[in-house]
């Protein structure tokens, strides 16, 4: 299963990775789906809350099956890693503290380090897979064809790859301002 991303809800640039959580009283149960990290279907946390994100969740109505099993309801939600130990919450919902639902932020250097290490992977494996593309291979034998669905194929591709892309290097770039903010962070305890 491959690790999914969405565009922030405050309507950003900034790219979330897609997960469910659960309240369970003061504690937040977090699933994510992607490469085996702590679960087969990828990585599961538990952190405590305030419990204003609580009382959210348990409001909520908009509700999906858990990864671990359907019989489970939990709300989608998106994590970013927001430098150090802290991670950006955001979720769907009725109005909370934001319009589009609620916002927080999570202390949990074990969850932190995770989104850290799958938005690397994610942004080495799309460069890893577009840049042979580029290959001038002078052996391999193009087809010529005036076929007008085959246009239309490439140019699909064309626009994915782009779009690709473009989330790679904004991923990249993400990577770059945590890094700058964690070497900051470290610079400032060091004077």
């Amino acid at each position: 299963m491959n690790t999914q991303f969405n565009q922030s809800l405050a309507g950003t640039e900034r790219k979330y990775v897609v997960g469910q959580v659960k309240a369970n009283g003061p504690i937040l149960h977090i699933q994510i789906g992607g490469p085996e990290y702590n679960r087969p279907y990828g990585a599961a946390f538990d952190v405590p809350v305030g419990p204003a994100l609580s009382t959210f969740l348990q409001n909520q109505t908009n509700l999906v099956k858990s990864l671990a099993s359907y019989k489970k309801n939990y709300m989608t939600a998106q994590f970013d890693s927001a430098g150090g130990d802290i991670v950006k919450l955001q979720i769907k919902g009725t109005v909370g503290n934001r319009d589009y639902g609620f916002t927080s932020t999570i202390e949990d250097d074990t969850l932190a380090s995770y989104l850290r290490q799958v938005t690397t992977q994610t942004v080495v494996k799309a460069v890893g897979t577009v840049a042979p593309m580029w290959d001038n291979d002078d052996d391999q034998d193009y087809d010529d064809q005036d076929d007008d669905d085959n246009e239309n194929t490439n140019d699909d591709t064309a626009e994915e790859l782009v779009g690709a892309l473009q989330e790679s290097l904004n991923s990249i770039q993400q990577l770059l301002n945590t890094a700058n903010e964690e070497l900051a962070q470290l610079k400032s305890k060091v004077v």
